[in-house]
């Protein structure tokens, strides 16, 4: 029998909590982004509870299972409350699957490696942008792992919310009325270009003459002409 050290009150709103406070430094056992580049995994920065939804929950929901209106209260503390909403209200079906532990297969890995090459090297400078240390523009990779204010989580999203250097978006859009009735439909693709922090297309880090900008977007509409 092994006795459990997080259980009720644990939550996911409760760590949230600390770590806004800075006293996990985003993991709880262990700094998150120490372990992740000991070997990739998040295993040692959170006790075995936090990695299993059967433990979390004693075993009322598993990997395997469908996250429905009848069960969702089972775990409303860990969802946001509109993801909450459109799985009590709206019929959203939601696979349980198992916890998936190694960041390599969640983060692009150059993204990734560049995060922990870089940690440190980056600041907000007076003007509330994001530099290198000596003044140079963000370099790549997230520049705040470990942050220690709302505006170092902002900035971090905002710079590279795709992680890669270029991605395309395809998108699909069915407008309707109060009814649900389709009025409008709408199909469109946009591309992202990243001018600097880049990490993978030539010239790095940066796109020459648009070191100042944060990416290029270029979008077109296919349908209805």
């Amino acid at each position: 029998m092994r006795l459990l050290k997080y259980t009720e009150g644990w939550t996911r709103r409760h760590f949230l909590e600390q770590v806004g406070k800075g006293v996990f430094a985003a993991g709880v056992l262990n700094p998150l982004m120490d372990v992740v580049g000991r070997n990739g995994s998040l295993e040692a920065a959170y006790p075995p509870e936090l990695l299993s939804i059967e433990a979390y929950t004693k075993g009322k929901i598993k990997p395997g299972d469908v996250l429905n209106a009848e069960n969702v209260d089972i775990v409303k503390d860990l969802l946001d409350p509109g993801a909450y909403y459109q799985i009590k209200s709206d019929g959203r079906l939601v696979d349980i699957a198992p916890t998936e532990t190694d960041v390599t297969k969640l983060t692009p890995l150059p993204f990734l490696q560049a995060t922990l090459a870089n940690k440190g090297k980056h600041k907000i400078f007076p003007d509330g942008n994001c530099y290198t240390l000596d003044g140079k523009d963000w370099i790549g990779g997230n520049p705040f792992p470990e942050p220690q204010s709302a505006q170092e989580v902002l900035t971090a999203n905002a710079l590279s919310w795709g992680k890669h250097d270029t991605i395309a978006h395809p998108v699909l859009d069915w407008d309707t009325d109060a009814d649900g009735n389709v009025e409008y439909n709408y199909a469109s693709i946009y591309v992202e270009w990243q001018t600097v922090g880049r990490l993978v297309l030539d010239p790095k880090p940066y796109m020459p003459g648009r070191e100042s900008q944060i990416r290029i977007l270029g979008a077109t509409v296919t349908a209805p002409r």
